[in-house]
């Protein structure tokens, strides 16, 4: 079950990486790590641009979540034939373990986070997924495909809001007292223990070794402290210049995905 990932993706972002990283990580270092966010689900989602390539596609349904809320009965009727069970009129009431499942909604789910040229070209680039999951074919002009060719060159609403960030006394205020509390505190997590920045994929290019190794300066004399405190100074405009580098790599992936797709092979998404 999936939801229309142009609308979907900035709330992905926010609530699976960004708040994570803010969890386990320093802020300090969490700053930093999080530029990176919406290249990597990028990434994960370019997969499903090559969804026709797949060998499994005939053992697998996709179900749009908004489908599903609007027309529950209908869609529980087509995953019950798929599956090759009985449906019952049961099914309608969401639980987990036998037991009601119920949430209230956050009415900030509603609010699309992206900026209208960046719903846009991720409609153009994933516009054969979302003809798969929907209920009605979205309308495809080429016009669009061309107009998308010059959106992806302007910043996305995250790498804006980034950018600003940096730029914001108020954000280099905090920073600063963020940093000010983690020089002084006796203790650090150490990442490497935690498969989940060991192992998982958007954690691959994360150099926690490196982290770590800035981290452990505080357990150090006086002199210790203030080279942490000094290299994580530094840390304000590495992240201006890692903006920067982020925004170039995801126009050239936007573009290689969006020019050169209909000749990759399947083997495109298992390099990235």
């Amino acid at each position: 079950m999936v939801r229309e990932l142009e609308i979907n993706f900035s709330r992905r972002i926010k609530n699976s990486i960004d708040n994570i990283n803010f969890k386990h990580f320093n802020y300090t270092d969490a700053i930093l790590i999080n530029l990176k966010s919406y290249l990597d689900l990028l990434i994960l989602y370019s997969k499903f641009i090559f969804l026709n390539e797949f060998k499994c596609l005939n053992q697998t349904i996709f179900v749009s979540f908004t489908n599903l809320k609007k027309n529950k009965k209908k869609v529980l009727k087509k995953i019950s034939s798929f599956m090759g069970i009985r449906y019952l009129s049961s099914m309608n009431k969401p639980t987990v373990n036998g037991e009601p499942w119920s949430a209230k909604e956050n009415l900030k789910d509603k609010v699309n986070l992206n900026h209208y040229y960046e719903k846009k070209w991720l409609q153009t680039l994933f516009h054969k997924f979302n003809s798969r999951i929907s209920n009605q074919k979205p309308k495809y002009k080429y016009q669009d495909y061309f107009k998308s060719l010059l959106y992806i060159n302007l910043p996305t609403a995250y790498e804006f809001k980034n950018l600003l960030n940096f730029f914001n006394i108020n954000f280099i205020i905090y920073y600063f007292n963020k940093l000010k509390q983690e020089t002084y505190k006796n203790k650090y997590y150490n990442l490497e223990k935690n498969s989940f920045y060991k192992y998982k994929w958007l954690n691959r290019f994360v150099p926690v070794k490196f982290l770590n190794k800035i981290n452990q300066l505080i357990y150090l004399n006086f002199l210790g402290k203030k080279i942490f405190f000094i290299i994580k100074l530094f840390f304000i405009p590495l992240g201006i210049l890692l903006i920067i580098f982020f925004y170039i790599f995801r126009v050239i992936l936007c573009y290689l995905l969006l020019i050169y797709k209909p000749f990759f092979k399947k083997e495109f998404p298992r390099i990235l």
